[in-house]
């Protein structure tokens, strides 16, 4: 599956290299990794957005770890909707990819799929600053499925 990622990161970044105004996001992110769990977990990541399809398509790669030691690679996209003077976006998002449970969480599998909604503001400077509710689940391929809700403050820095 790391292969796969790395992939798609290398196909993606060339892909950039023909886009007019393309701007790549660095987007570290904090949070807690299943907010509906009595015993929540601190979690840290960041994504890589490529801004450059359209402006409303954003392909991404991020990947995530918990205090527990789970972690989680993933490629997919956001859409990009301006709702408020092309400042406040909204951002829904799909991927897929591995997740890794350690002494974790046991979603049921390695194949888990992402789906989150992010709203953010950019600032003048382009950076963005945003707060994302995501959720993991294998769509029921395995016999367990019990999904996890994910809550984060994220910081878009941009890299032109």
């Amino acid at each position: 599956m790391q292969k796969f990622l790395l992939w798609v990161a290398s196909a993606l970044i060339s892909t950039q290299a023909f886009a007019k105004d393309q701007i790549i996001y660095i987007a570290p992110q904090l949070g807690i990794f299943d907010i509906n769990s009595s015993s929540k977990k601190f979690t840290g990541g960041a994504e890589a957005r490529l801004n450059f399809i359209h402006e409303i398509i954003v392909p991404k790669l991020g990947g995530y770890i918990t205090s527990k030691g789970s972690k989680y690679y993933y490629a997919g996209f956001n859409l990009e909707l301006p709702v408020y003077e092309k400042r406040l976006y909204l951002m829904p998002g799909f991927a897929a990819g591995a997740y890794s449970k350690s002494r974790g969480e046991n979603l049921g599998g390695t194949l888990e799929f992402y789906s989150s909604l992010e709203i953010n503001y950019k600032f003048k400077n382009l950076h963005r600053a945003g707060i994302t509710f995501g959720h993991i689940s294998n769509a029921g391929i395995y016999k367990k499925n019990p999904g996890s809700e994910n809550l984060f403050l994220t910081y878009s820095i941009p890299f032109q």
